[in-house]
């Protein structure tokens, strides 16, 4: 044969001499003609061949699961051994040329190196939304076998997903113009993003003109400025510098998507220019009658409304931690008039010093506060109580029977009277010049705050103020009257959550929260808890009364506020989450009482 056809895999791996000899014999002729020939033939190993599937360029969908293919890669030599494959990537084909990693160009957030997340493998299979779309990525197949290698590479391309869904909707204080005097909170949240996107908000404030404002997110936010939520301090816009403001909302995800979305809103200025005093300066409790006088004051929206708050120490024992300031206290006054009806204030321990809130409010809600303060002295000739007292009831038992919307000041008026009824036993209790039946007299302020109604938030704090003051002496109360205020607290917590959930305005509904949890105290205290003239239905209110409490402070706020810490003289309550918990289940984890049963 002339072709010498050597099959694969024949000769081993080395340097081979062939030799080629070739006799030619004439025609009609012995004689043999010979020669001969020969060839060095190297015998190599082939090279290694990796391939990707797909080709060197391709493009997949950010919300499609893909994967890296390097089965078809082979060793033409033999079959019998093992590849070993290791995949890598990188944003920037420069790298290979270092094969040095740099980590602004690496693919995934795992990545460490050059090398793929899961590098060992013939095929990677790629999970959705795994990497950021509208970005190429140089994936790099590197196969080995012993000291041979080789190397594909493909060009990925990921899609751009689906854009983001943004939607800011305001939780409260959501009027035309906010009222500077409560939270403003919005919700932020992008609906369709997922955990695996990590979302990342950031929140900024801008001014009406555009320009951005350096606010101070840390003290005047119980959110910061990173989440999807925004709560703002009540009073951080008091004094506004601008009229209006823009609150500007961006998130991105660590796909590289984005989307913003922005809320302008306005600053209801508070009445400005006037200013409010006391006469007398000084005078005697339940027999000096004070005047409080305001004048001067103007606000685009009138009529203006005039409150005077007499200050109590619920504010001091039973702090709502989430409240601006706490101006718990019975109202002297609320009308229109800027002049008050001459008012008896209370008494206190000795001779004190006593601070009365005013708040001028305008028609959309926003008010400016002031305060006085006056020295009131303790009656020296105490004989005369009893009539102060059994006058003072007799009045707001008349007034409380005020039934049309228009008397609401009436009701306000025999709240107060009913409050220093009150606040008179709770000053002759330890008095033996002055004897008065005080369990039938507390059962009688309890039965006179009965008949006020709750249907507007003043009339709901005056009656948590009587209630808290006449409980103060728990021990001096039987247990029927016990019950009956119990009672009213419960109509009173669900007049108070029904007003929350209709005016979206948290501040004073939290304000509340605090006298009827001194009151709580006041009854959990004393007989109760020495186990005497204990009522079961009593307790079941009250934990119905607690419950109703939580939803009113946690309601509206948003996940990522701070802990509200509500504290009374036995009890200490922390909202961990804001959401409405059922307290009869949750409370044995969620509360401390200190000597209690």
């Amino acid at each position: 044969m002339i072709h010498l056809t050597v099959p694969s895999n024949t000769l081993d791996y080395g340097l081979y001499l062939f030799y080629f000899t070739v006799d030619v014999v004439p025609i009609r002729t012995s004689t043999v003609l010979k020669a001969y020939d020969r060839i060095y033939v190297q015998i190599e190993r082939a090279d290694l061949l990796a391939n990707i599937t797909g080709g060197s360029v391709r493009t997949v969908g950010f919300s499609e699961s893909w994967t890296l293919d390097g089965s078809d890669s082979s060793d033409p030599d033999s079959q019998e051994g093992q590849l070993i494959f290791t995949w890598y990537c990188t944003k920037d084909s420069a790298d290979y040329k270092t094969m040095k990693f740099s980590l602004k160009n690496r693919c995934h957030p795992f990545q460490k190196d050059l090398r793929w997340i899961t590098p060992s493998g013939p095929i990677q299979k790629i999970p959705p939304e795994s990497l950021p779309g509208s970005t190429l990525y140089y994936f790099r197949l590197l196969i080995q076998k012993a000291r041979r290698k080789a190397y594909a590479d493909q060009i990925v391309e990921v899609d751009p997903g689906p854009p983001l869904i943004l939607s800011m909707r305001c939780l409260e204080n959501c009027g035309r113009s906010i009222i500077p005097t409560e939270r403003f909170s919005l919700s932020g949240k992008c609906s369709n993003c997922k955990p695996s996107n990590k979302p990342l908000y950031y929140w900024s404030l801008f001014s009406d003109a555009s320009k951005e404002i350096n606010f101070d997110w840390d003290s005047k936010t119980s959110t910061g400025r990173s989440g999807a939520y925004m709560s703002i301090h009540a009073r951080t816009f008091i004094k506004p510098e601008y009229p209006s403001y823009i609150l500007h909302l961006s998130v991105t995800t660590w796909d590289g998507r984005s989307t913003s979305s922005t809320t302008p809103f306005e600053v209801n200025i508070p009445p400005q220019g006037g200013r409010c005093n006391i006469s007398p300066r000084y005078g005697i409790a339940f027999l000096t009658k004070f005047v409080v006088r305001c004048s001067r004051f103007y606000d685009s929206h009138t009529p203006l409304t005039y409150k005077v708050i007499v200050a109590s120490d619920i504010p001091q024992t039973t702090p709502i931690t989430s409240v601006a300031e706490n101006t718990f206290g019975p109202i002297l006054y609320f009308g229109y008039e800027p002049i008050t009806p001459p008012s008896f204030l209370p008494a206190g321990e000795a001779s004190q010093t006593l601070t009365l809130y005013v708040q001028v409010r305008d028609s959309m809600g926003a008010f400016t506060q002031m305060s006085l303060r006056v020295l009131i002295k303790n009656p020296l000739k105490t004989q005369s109580l009893s009539a102060v007292f059994h006058d003072l009831l007799a009045s707001a038992s008349h007034l409380s029977m005020s039934a049309s919307n228009q008397q609401t000041e009436d009701r306000i008026r025999a709240g107060y009277l009913a409050y220093l009824a009150a606040s008179l036993l709770n000053y002759v209790k330890n008095t033996p010049t002055v004897q008065l039946p005080q369990t039938q007299l507390r059962g009688s302020v309890v039965n006179t705050v009965l008949s006020i109604s709750v249907r507007s938030i003043m009339e709901i704090n005056q009656v948590a103020a009587v209630l808290s003051e006449v409980t103060d002496a728990v021990e001096k109360m039987n247990v029927r009257s016990q019950d009956l205020a119990i009672g009213k607290l419960t109509e009173l917590t669900r007049a108070l959550l029904r007003q929350r959930h209709r005016t979206r305005l948290s501040e004073e509904a939290e304000i509340q929260t605090s006298g009827i949890l001194r009151c709580l105290s006041n009854i959990l205290s004393a007989d109760l808890l020495l186990l005497k003239n204990v009522s079961a239905t009593g307790m079941q209110h009250i934990f119905s009364i607690m419950e109703g409490i939580v939803e009113v402070v946690s309601l509206g706020k948003v996940p990522e506020d701070t802990e509200t810490l509500i504290e009374t003289d036995h009890w200490n309550i922390t909202l961990k989450k804001k959401e409405a918990w059922n307290i009869t289940k949750y409370l044995p984890a969620t509360y401390t009482c200190h000597n209690c049963f």
